[in-house]
């Protein structure tokens, strides 16, 4: 879980986003899109095959119908760092997303906001 430190409030994924329920399919498109290359980095620099693997051929795919609970999220720096919630523990994996990316699904005065701007 992720919490506003300056309210206490659990946040939730929804409440990051404006029109969360129409935009959601893009949101989580860019979420998986970075995850995926994430993962593709790994497997150049260890220098496996992705077309054997189980994460990018079966898990971590664009069709996915993806839900709320398929991600975890925390705020870093450099970004909104996301992680697939998947029932296979290898794969498991995350990405940060440039809060540049973002900057067009944030509303106004939103903890996503605010974490744009640097404060």
């Amino acid at each position: 879980m992720t919490f506003d430190l300056r309210s206490g409030e659990r946040l939730r994924l929804s409440e990051l986003f404006v029109d969360f329920e129409e935009k959601q399919t893009e949101i989580f498109k860019l979420f998986v899109s970075e995850i995926r290359s994430a993962r593709q980095n790994q497997l150049d620099e260890s220098g496996a095959d992705p077309s054997e693997d189980p994460c990018l051929q079966h898990e971590i795919v664009l069709e996915r119908p993806w839900e709320q609970h398929s991600f975890d999220f925390v705020f870093v720096e450099d970004g909104l760092k996301v992680e697939t919630d998947l029932a296979s523990p290898r794969c498991e994996l995350g990405a940060v997303i440039a809060y540049e990316r973002l900057r067009k699904f944030a509303p106004a005065e939103s903890a996503l906001q605010s974490a744009i701007r640097g404060e």
